[in-house]
C-alpha cells in the first residue's frame, strides 16, 4: 500500500496500469472513466465513515487488485488523524497483515 497526494493519485495509477499492472486505488473522489485493470473505491470525504469502512476497502482493493494498491493520502487535519495513524500501521505492516 503506497500514500499517493491527490493530484499524483490518478496519474500514477494510469501509469501503473498502461505498464500492465492491476492497480487498486481508495480515493476521496468519484472514478474517472473506466479503464482496464484499475480498480477504484470513492471513500468520501466524512472521516468518520471513512475510517469505520477502511479496513474492509483496503481488503476488498487487496483481493480484486493483488500487490498494487494506491491510497489518496488524507487531509492533514485533526478530524482525519485516526486515519493517518491507521494508513501508516497498515502501510507499515504491509497488505496482507490487515487486521481482520
Amino acid at each position: 500500500m503506497r500514500l499517493v497526494a491527490r493530484e499524483d493519485l490518478l496519474p500514477l495509477a494510469l501509469r501503473m496500469v498502461a505498464a500492465g499492472d492491476a492497480v487498486g486505488v481508495l480515493a476521496m473522489y468519484a472514478a474517472p472513466a473506466p479503464v482496464g485493470r484499475l480498480t477504484w473505491i470513492d471513500a468520501g470525504v466524512d472521516p468518520a465513515a471513512y475510517a469505520h469502512q477502511l479496513y474492509d476497502q483496503l481488503r476488498n482493493l487487496d483481493r480484486s487488485c493483488g500487490r498494487v494498491i494506491l491510497v489518496e493520502a488524507p487531509p492533514a487535519s485533526e478530524d482525519w488523524g485516526a486515519v493517518r495513524d491507521r494508513l501508516a500501521r497498515a502501510s507499515a505492516a504491509g497488505d496482507a497483515r490487515l487486521p481482520p
